[in-house]
């Protein structure tokens, strides 16, 4: 009778264990069930640690499509829709602004990317021009341009290496590269033009860096989610689900992922301590997924019920994450905690976003 309780204890830990998680191992990779993990009952939940409303003024207003880089307690966010870059201290106030919109000597046309140095120094990515124009810290004087011989459209900077990718399967040019000067100095994940066919994949479009307690590279179109470090890009894990986009499905469907049911990969995934929080890219005919939360050291893996607008996931700072988020998105909130409440009387729906610090706690 003993060894028949011993038998089902064991099965119920076996059980338990299967549901905490839905990752295994393919290939010596890590390999994360996303079909199976939404069927299973959250284990993460997000805690959020301050909300930091960005200064407002006539003269500092951001449009709706932005890039957020945290560097040394200042928040540096570009506004694509104008082409300026606005820096604020850690309270949210704004002190400096870099915009050298134009079409002579120093100014570029559109941003289409930025990066950080270790000294603070911003890079403006061009792509219309081709060019990479170097900003000086502390008053980002224009010093010097770099031209490009392929088209790229993400960088930055990790030391002394200045990686860059492309997410436009319409130019010939490689999916992650080392830079030097202005051209390739070393090819880390090859761009592909075609479809595989022999292996049944489809490896274009890299979609962006994530910096954070590592430096995260996820290519669009690919479940995979790579580690970059010492020049390398190690293979840190992959998800996998029936409506992954294949060779198959994307040439019967015009080469258009929303046509059908699909997910394509991560649209953001950040890691901070033990955690990796990422935002899938999935068409609007799937049912909504969550965000989702991994955690490498156990391979517990959880979807999480967001009510906090990660859908704007852009960083990371020490062991928190960031979201830079729209106001109408925390007025209109159904969850409004104490913290929101202080901070609700100071914005409105013309209020520039406002940066959430938020952690990943254990349910």
């Amino acid at each position: 009778m003993k060894t028949i309780g011993y038998i089902i204890f064991a099965c119920c830990l076996i059980i338990f264990a299967s549901c905490a998680s839905a990752s295994h191992v393919e290939d010596n990779v890590p390999t994360i069930d996303i079909d199976s993990l939404r069927t299973q009952a959250p284990i993460f939940a997000f805690e959020v640690n301050r909300y930091i409303p960005l200064e407002t003024r006539d003269d500092v207003l951001i449009g709706n499509r932005w890039i957020m880089v945290r560097r040394a307690d200042l928040y540096f966010v570009g506004d694509r829709e104008n082409h300026i870059i606005h820096i604020f201290d850690d309270d949210g106030k704004h002190f400096r602004t870099i915009s050298r919109r134009g079409r002579g000597p120093g100014e570029y046309l559109k941003i289409s990317n930025f990066a950080l140095d270790d000294e603070l120094n911003v890079y403006v990515l061009c792509r219309e021009t081709l060019q990479i124009l170097k900003y000086v810290y502390p008053d980002y004087r224009y010093e010097s341009s770099t031209e490009l011989s392929n088209y790229i459209s993400e960088i930055y900077w990790q030391g002394d290496i200045l990686w860059a990718a492309n997410h436009d399967n319409d130019y010939k040019v490689d999916g992650l590269v080392q830079m030097k000067g202005g051209d390739a100095s070393r090819v880390i994940l090859p761009f592909r033009e075609k479809l595989d066919d022999s292996h049944r994949e489809f490896f274009t479009k890299p979609r962006s860096f994530y910096p954070g307690a590592e430096l995260l590279f996820n290519q669009r179109m690919s479940g995979d989610v790579y580690r970059l470090a010492d020049g390398e890009a190690e293979k840190l894990f992959r998800i996998k689900s029936k409506y992954m986009v294949t060779a198959q499905n994307y040439a019967a469907n015009d080469h258009n992922p929303f046509n059908y049911e699909s997910i394509c990969g991560f649209y953001n995934v950040f890691q901070s301590g033990n955690f990796i929080v990422g935002r899938l890219w999935t068409s609007s005919n799937l049912p909504p997924y969550d965000t989702f939360v991994y955690e490498p050291s156990t391979g517990r893996a959880s979807f999480v019920r967001d009510a906090i607008g990660v859908a704007g996931l852009s960083g990371v700072t020490g062991d928190r994450f960031l979201a830079l988020v729209n106001p109408s998105s925390l007025i209109n909130s159904q969850h409004k905690d104490s913290l929101l409440e202080e901070v609700l009387p100071h914005i409105t729906l013309d209020s520039n976003p406002i940066i959430v610090e938020f952690s990943v706690k254990k349910i």
